[in-house]
Formats: structure tokens, sequence, C-alpha cells
């Protein structure tokens, strides 16, 4: 329903129920001046009009719309006092505080508004302090969001919206009344009490109706006894005095004998007849007119008990209807539990789909962590192979220094060592020029000394061959020790030579085991460069597959979403049927309302008639002819009401348990919604931020794919020069062999 329309006639409607359509303006409500409950919830509305002419209207929905002004309420203030007690507008719009009491202040009997509920709220409900500037500016209320004034949670009860139902339950107080003035004013004292705490408790209220109904049984039934012992005892009466004076005496003669009879002798006997007469007249006219109202009570009590079994009737269609409404919503839960089931069994599906992914993810994280760790010790070693390297090349270039040092050391002391051994030489032709000067000089001195000896001694003499070997030998001591000492001066030098020579071939022996294991790294670098291109492979090939599986579990969490989507639906339109059965109870329940009004002006009009049919009746017959009858039937009318009202006692008592079992299976149920949404909820947000976590991770995967291709370029690149430098170092390993051959 977009408009409403068609609703012209139908000037006696009490209640209108148009929840859940797509109305968007209120309109076509100007006849319906007899409207007591208005039900628009769940629809498009956005402000409140066309509600002027609704003077009798007592309950308004408007929740569950997008209503932001509520300026339609302050028409209502043109009237002197509006019956208008309780208005729903939860799930609004609505924003300024000001507003709402503004258009709410003058509607006096406001008693009950609702603009927070449980589920749902409006942006006015956010100001602070807007509860105590509701209740300080509108003071006619008692309820404010299902709490007093005090902040208490009020219990609801689904009764209390039933409509009809509280004149039914005055109507069945006012069987109560007793038949003297005093039993009156209790019955009404008990009417007002039961007007005034119905709505806080209707359990409590049918328990005492049917107290008090018990004890009318009991008065009426001591009451009806009472009166047919007096009539009997008045019967008796009247005919012993018939006997004495034996005439028979009607009701219409007794006035016609008191005044013809003139004799003066007589009057006497006749004046305390007639006195007594009168006595007993006026006795038994106030009995008949008892037994009048209490004939009329009595008929007053069928109608209404034969009205309360129609209800009782109407009611137990309505609750064979909510039965099957129950069973529907039941059947409609199963289906949402099946359902839920079903969602429950493809979320575990999930989950392990996500704990098997997972586990992949960590593996694939052990095996990059693992490859990082290969990555860094390869480069670690890398590193310090390039440090040995570099090392090796330094030493190799000190060893190179040293050993140049030493060839020209060697050189130079070679060169000494000529130059010595020349000068040796020299000194030795020196020595043997000398000794043979000192030979000539020996040879002249020996000739001088002959032929001083000639002159002095004789060269055969002793002494002189003592001291020219004497001379000989020191001098030959001389020239032996010099020429040890040059020789193990060359002796040295050649054991240097020798030992350079070693040390130059254990070097050259060093650079080849050297030059070998630079050899080996190089081709264990080129294996293990080769196994991290397979790795690198290996790992995008995983990584295509992680990014398919992710698209996967994208796809998985849309038609989750979608699913979920589908159950709130669901349960939103489980509850639109609940409002609705509701409100059609409400809208039955009025509808006896109403007839309960038009029974009580009925009651009225027959005790109207009663009365002046009762004072057309004859007395007397009346009272010899009912008397029996009266006695009988309401012996066993009494009867049958008692039992009847036992097994209404005991119907309405399964009844209400049933109604509290279904309130608790009602709040179960919803309160089993809520934890399953709210897990729902959690679970969705878990897959968020899974896969919040794997984009991360898939940026990670892509940073790290980088860096290893970087690295495996600068990997490469230190290869080529590593190659280069082995290069240059085999063309200085050939110069160094060249030259060494040349040593």
């Amino acid at each position: 329903i977009i408009i409403i329309k068609g609703l012209e006639s139908l000037i006696n409607l009490r209640h209108l129920d148009l929840s859940s359509n797509l109305i968007t303006k209120i309109s076509g409500l100007d006849n319906l001046i007899f409207l007591r409950t208005l039900n628009l919830s769940a629809n498009r509305i956005k402000k409140i009009e066309g509600i002027s002419k609704l003077r009798q209207l007592v309950k308004l929905n408007v929740s569950f719309n997008d209503i932001s002004d509520i300026s339609g309420l302050s028409e209502f203030s043109n009237l002197s006092s509006h019956p208008l007690t309780s208005i729903e507008m939860q799930g609004n719009q609505i924003k300024l505080i000001t507003h709402v009491i503004k258009n709410c202040q003058r509607l006096i009997n406001l008693r009950q508004l609702t603009l927070l509920d449980n589920n749902s709220s409006n942006p006015v409900c956010s100001t602070p302090d807007y509860r105590k500037k509701l209740l300080s500016s509108l003071m006619q209320l008692q309820i404010l969001d299902t709490k007093d004034r005090n902040g208490n949670p009020l219990e609801i009860n689904i009764l209390s919206d039933i409509p009809g139902l509280e004149n039914f339950l005055e109507y069945l107080s006012s069987s109560t009344d007793h038949y003297s003035e005093t039993t009156l004013k209790e019955s009404a004292n008990s009417i007002q009490h039961t007007k005034k705490t119905f709505n806080k408790d209707f359990n409590k209220k049918t328990e005492e109706h049917f107290k008090d109904d018990k004890e009318s049984d009991s008065e009426l039934k001591l009451r009806l006894r009472d009166l047919e012992n007096k009539l009997a005892s008045f019967v008796q009466k009247t005919e012993e005095e018939k006997a004495l004076n034996s005439k028979p005496i009607t009701m219409k003669d007794e006035v016609s004998t008191e005044t013809n009879k003139e004799n003066a002798s007589k009057e006497l006997k006749k004046a305390a007849l007639n006195n007594k007469r009168d006595n007993s007249d006026g006795k038994i006219a106030n009995l008949i007119k008892e037994l009048d109202q209490e004939r009329n009570k009595r008929l007053d009590l069928e109608n209404k008990l034969q009205l309360v079994i129609n209800k009782y009737k109407d009611a137990q269609l309505m609750l064979t209807n909510d039965r099957k409404s129950k069973e529907d919503a039941i059947k409609s839960t199963d289906k949402l539990t099946a359902a839920f089931s079903k969602e429950k069994s493809f979320r575990q599906e999930l989950e392990n789909k996500v704990h098997i992914l997972q586990t992949d993810f960590k593996e694939k994280e052990i095996e990059l962590q693992e490859f990082r760790k290969n990555i860094e010790t390869s480069n670690v070693d890398i590193k310090l192979k390039l440090e040995l390297k570099e090392k090796l090349l330094m030493s190799k270039s000190e060893e190179i220094i040293q050993m140049s040092r030493e060839l020209d050391e060697c050189k130079l002391a070679q060169k000494r060592a000529e130059s010595s051994v020349a000068s040796i030489k020299k000194h030795c032709s020196n020595l043997e020029d000398q000794v043979d000067n000192l030979q000539s000089t020996l040879s002249r001195r020996e000739k001088e000394y002959q032929m001083s000896l000639t002159n002095r001694y004789s060269l055969d003499s002793n002494e002189l061959k003592d001291y020219v070997e004497r001379q000989m030998s020191a001098a030959r001591a001389e020239a032996i020790h010099e020429m040890n000492a040059w020789k193990s001066k060359l002796t040295d030098a050649n054991n240097q030579y020798k030992d350079l020579e070693n040390e130059f071939r254990l070097a050259l022996h060093m650079e080849a085991e050297r030059y070998k294991k630079l050899e080996q790294s190089y081709f264990q670098l080129l294996t293990e460069s080769n196994c991290l291109k397979s790795k690198l492979d290996q790992f995008m090939k995983k990584d295509e597959e992680s990014k398919s599986l992710i698209s996967e579990l994208t796809t998985v969490v849309k038609d989750q979403k979608v699913k979920l989507v589908e159950l709130s639906k669901n349960k939103q339109e489980s509850n639109r049927n609940n409002k609705e059965r509701i409100m059609t109870l409400e809208a039955h329940l009025e509808e006896a309302r109403k007839q309960m009004l038009q029974f009580e002006l009925t009651k009225q009009e027959n005790k109207k008639v009663q009365a002046k049919l009762s004072a057309q009746e004859s007395i007397l017959e009346g009272l010899r002819t009912e008397r029996k009858l009266w006695s009988e039937e309401l012996a066993q009318q009494g009867y049958l009401l008692t039992q009847d009202r036992s097994k209404l006692e005991c119907k309405i008592e399964a009844q209400a348990s049933e109604i509290s079992c279904l309130k608790m299976e009602l709040e179960k149920q919803a309160e089993s919604l809520k934890s399953k949404c709210k897990s729902l909820e959690e679970q969705t947000g878990a897959i968020l931020r899974i896969k919040e976590g794997l984009s991360e991770k898939d940026l990670e995967s892509k940073a790290f794919t980088d860096k290893l291709m970087e690295d495996q370029k600068e990997m490469e690149s230190r290869i080529e020069t590593l190659m280069k430098e082995i290069s240059n170092y085999k063309d200085s390993v050939t110069k160094l062999t060249k030259r060494k051959e040349e040593l």
C-alpha cells in the first residue's frame, strides 16, 4: 500500500493497522471519527500530518519510519482534552528535543512516549540529559522509553494492549455487586480499584474477579434461602388469619374491606387485623420486590454468562489462531535454525578452509623465513668469502710485496755477496800480492838477513828457523781464519737463497690452493643461485595459488554477507508478522469492548422495562407459582454456574500458563537470534581481519619478491665482478709464474 484510500465509509472503525507497507503520507483518515488505535509502523512516512480529526485516538504507533517532523501532533491542541495516551516513535529521524517538547506539551492525557527501544532509537536520544529534559518539560508523562520516572524498567504485559479488555474486566467486576446499598457502594469501589490497577496486573484482577463471583454466588444462595423461609412464615400467618376470620382476602379486596366496614363493634378488631395485614402486606411487597430484583439480576447474570461464554469461545478461536500462528512461527524458526545450521556447517567448512590456508600460509611463511635465512646465510657466506677474498688479495699483495722485497733483498745480498766475493778475491789477490811482496821482502830480507847473518848469524841456526816458523804460522792462521769466515758467509747466503726459493714455492702452492677454493666457491655460488632461482619460481607459483585462494575466500565472504542480509530480512518479516497478529488481536478485543458497552446499555434498558413489567404483574400469583420454580432453577443454575465457572477458571489458568510459556519461548528465541546475529557479526569481522592480514601479507610477499629480485641482481653483479677479479687473478698468477720461471 502506497496511498491510504477507500476508508471514507468506515465511520465506526475503531482500530486500523497499516504496518509494513510503503505509505509515504498520512491521508484519507478524516472520516474515521471514532478511531481509537492507529498503527502505521514500518512504512516510509516522513511527517506526522492528517490526524487532526481523529478526536478519539488513544494510541498512535508510527515507529520504524523516516519521520523528522511531528508538527501534526500540535493539531490536537485545539481540542480541550484529547484522549491520546500512548505514542510510539522509535526508529525514526527526530533530531531536536525542543521540537518534541513543543508538539507534545499540550497533550494533557499523554502517559507513554517511546523514542528509544532495545534495537532502535532516534538521533534526539543521543543528546545529553535527554531523559531529564523530556520528563521535566512533559509533566503528564508516566512512562518514557518503557521506564517509569524513577528509571525502573517496566515489564511489558502482552494482554495490556488488547482493545476492549478493560471494559470486559469492568463488566466482570460489576457482576460482583451485592443487592443492598452498602454492598453496591463496596462493589463500586472495587470497580474503581480494578480500573486503576488493571493496566499493572491482569492476572491478579481475574483471580479477584473469580473470588468475588464465588462469594456473590454463596451470598445469593443464602439470601434466596432466607427469602424462602420468610415467605413460608408469612404464608403460614396469612392462612392462620384466614382460618380465624373465615374470609378469603386478596391484595385487591383488602383496601375495599377496610373502607366499606362501618360497624362500630368490629372496628377495633378489624383495625388490629388491618394493621397486622398492612404490616404483613408491606413485608410481602418488600420480599416480592427483592425477589423481582434477584430474578432480574439472575437474568442479567445469565446474559452475562452467555456473553462470557461467547467471549470465551472467541478467545478460544483467537487462541487457536494464535497457536496456528505460533506453529507457523515455530516452523519458520525451524527453517531459520536449519538455514542457520547449514550456514554453520558452511561456516565450519570456511573455517576449515581458512585454517588450511592459514597452515599453508604459515608453511609458506616458514619457507620464506628459511629462504630468507638461506639468503642471509648465503649473503653472509658471500660477504665472508668476499672478505676472505679481499684478505687473500691483501695477503697475496702483501706476500707479493714481501716476495718482491725479499727478492730485492736477495738480489742486493747476492750483489753484496758478489761484491764481497770480488772484494775477497781482490783482497786475496792483494794478499797474494802482499804475500809475494812479503816473499820478495822476505827474500830481500833473507838476503839482507843472510847478508846480516853472514855478518851476524848463520841461516842454519835454530833461532832463525824458530822465528821464521812462528811468523809463517801466524800469517797462515790469520789467512785461514779469514777464508773460513768468507766461506761461512757464502754458505749462509746460499742457505738464505734456498729458503727464499722454498718460501716462494710455498706461496705459489698456497695461491694455487686458494685459486682452487675460489673456483669451488664460485661453482657453489652458481649452484646456490640456481637453487634460489628454482625456489623463487616455486614461491611465485605458491603466491599465485594463494592469490587464487584469497579470491575464492572473498567470493565466499560475499556470499555469506548476502546470506546474512537474507537472514536479517527474514527476521524482520517474522517480527512484522508477529506485530500484525498482535494488532489483529487488539482489533478483536476492541470489538469485544464495544460489544460490552452495547451490552451495558441494553442491560440498563432491560432493567427499566423489567421494572415496569414487574409493577404490572400480580404479586400473589407470581409468589405462589414462581417460588418453587425459581428455587429449583436457581439451585440447578447455581450448580451449573459453579461448574462452568470452575471450568472457565481452569481453562483461563491453563491459557495464562500457556501464554507465559509462549512469552518465555519468544524471549528465548529473540535472545538466541541476537546471540546468533552477534556470532555472525564476529565471524564476519574475523574474516575481514583475516582478509586484511592476507592482503598485508600479499604486500609483504610482493615486497619480499622485489627484494629477492634486487638481491638476485646484486648477486649476479657481484658474481660478474668476482669473475672479473678471478680473471685478473689468473692473469696475475700467469705473470707471476712466468716471472718465477724467469727467476
